[in-house]
């Protein structure tokens, strides 16, 4: 699996991550967090996402667009 985290400032790492989750999912989990810096965390087998990341300004319309 892939994950990307982004924290409001911004992208903070990218890579892989070993998880047993729905094969038939493109976008397995999201973990959004209200820390002292909230974060968010997406997870996915699907190598593209990363890569369509990066062309998003704002996290939040990131996974508005993968969540439909």
């Amino acid at each position: 699996m892939n994950y990307i985290y982004y924290t409001d400032s911004g992208l903070v790492g990218m890579g892989k991550i070993k998880v047993e989750l729905n094969p038939h999912k493109k976008v397995h989990k999201i973990i959004r967090q209200k820390t002292k810096e909230p974060y968010v965390c997406v997870i996915s087998d699907d190598v593209n996402f990363i890569e369509e990341s990066k062309r998003y300004k704002d996290i939040n319309e990131f996974i508005r667009s993968i969540e439909n």
